[in-house]
């Protein structure tokens, strides 16, 4: 760990070095709003562990029936010079039913075969990042730009199964809560002084059999001052091996956005 931060504390300060050279951009500011409409698909599996006791390997599609849906999620960004501070949130939440093929064990609680059940995952995603460009050319009609950041995600989230049977009233519930630091690269093109753009970010950090990885890319275009309208991919793949649960989660899909920004 404190390798890691004598790393980190060395490249902040070549970064500002680097940074008083172009002196000027220092002082410029942009702030804004991104908003986007995510058509998410969901697939993994998940297992609960009660006092050292495995559970059910349950997949979310053919075991519970989760169903894929779209979702709204955003950020707030400040960019100073070449910097860039970042607040983004990711409310997701998939709901299904099902009748059990097999016996189900899911937080200690037996689920018979043949049951039929009620499932929701949920989970609450909230992101910090600080971005530092490390090149941002401007080379008239196109402009470049590549940087590296770091990011800081908190996922809260839950999954819960329901008898859906009212002469077997049974319910399980199993949260978890999982702060994950990232690294990250971002890299774009901007066309016709950033009229037309193409971005990309990517980030992710694997540690003790978990691991997390997400990347997100977009084409934009400036219709209006000020307004901004994109189009992209976004996918999340989360693996968490921790004492009381385990669980893969692959969410990826298209979505439109819209950003204002000043």
């Amino acid at each position: 760990m404190r390798r890691i931060l004598k790393v980190v504390t060395v490249a902040a300060g070549v970064l500002l070095l680097a940074e008083s050279a172009f002196a000027p951009s220092v002082f410029a500011l942009e702030a804004g709003v991104r908003g986007m409409y995510w058509g998410s698909t969901i697939s993994g599996d998940v297992q609960t562990v009660t006092n050292g006791v495995p559970g059910t390997v349950l997949d979310l599609k053919s075991d519970l029936g989760l169903k894929d849906e779209n979702v709204f999620n955003g950020e707030v960004f400040l960019k100073a010079g070449r910097f860039t501070f970042r607040v983004a949130y990711t409310p997701l939440k998939y709901t299904g039913s099902a009748v059990l093929s097999k016996l189900v064990v899911f937080d200690g609680i037996p689920f018979p075969p043949g049951t039929p059940v009620s499932s929701k995952l949920e989970t609450k995603m909230v992101d910090g990042d600080v971005q530092w460009d490390l090149l941002n050319p401007d080379l008239g009609v196109v402009s470049v730009n590549l940087g590296v950041f770091l990011r800081l995600k908190y996922v809260d989230g839950s999954v819960e199964i329901s008898s859906d049977n009212p002469l077997l009233p049974l319910s399980a519930t199993q949260d978890f809560r999982l702060p994950i630091p990232e690294i990250g690269a971002a890299a774009g093109f901007g066309f016709l002084k950033n009229i037309v753009r193409a971005d990309a970010r990517v980030s992710g950090m694997a540690y003790s059999g978990s691991h997390l990885y997400e990347g997100d890319t977009f084409l934009s275009v400036i219709p209006f001052p000020f307004l901004r309208l994109q189009g992209g991919y976004r996918f999340i793949d989360l693996k968490a091996d921790e004492s009381d649960i385990k669980a893969t989660l692959k969410i990826k899909g298209p979505y439109a956005g819209i950003q204002v920004a000043f």
